[in-house]
């Protein structure tokens, strides 16, 4: 099964290319209370961030690794905010997902085989 970025929904792709910003602007408050944001994921105003896409179930901050190790011209620092906001509405909870293989976004990070390996500063 290869990866098609194509086929990630709205939010995803905007993790995956590294756009801080319009991940932003989701419905997410900083800190916001888990009911809070239960509620705003059943209502369809925000994606689960604790949730993945594909049927690799890649979580977002592996999607934003990928992107950061994949996208050409891709800029670091686009990436590393994109994280941040993660980190900020998800906490530590974005970091801690597995994939269907059992990888965690530290995996994907660090990967050998990887063109440009990435290590963020969170």
């Amino acid at each position: 099964m290869s990866f098609n970025p194509q086929r990630l929904t709205p939010f995803g792709l905007d993790v995956f290319l590294g756009r801080a910003d319009a991940v932003r602007k989701v419905r997410y408050s900083p800190c916001s209370a888990i009911e809070l944001i239960g509620q705003a994921v059943e209502k369809g105003e925000a994606p689960d961030l604790l949730g993945s896409e594909t049927g690799q179930r890649l979580g977002y901050a592996q999607l934003c690794v990928i992107g950061q190790q994949q996208v050409v011209g891709a800029k670091k620092k686009h990436h590393e905010d994109t994280l941040r906001v993660l980190h900020e509405f998800g906490r530590a909870a974005v970091f801690r997902h597995a994939d269907l293989a059992g990888s965690t976004v530290l995996s994907f990070a660090i990967h050998d085989g990887a063109e440009r390996p990435c290590v963020f500063e969170i």
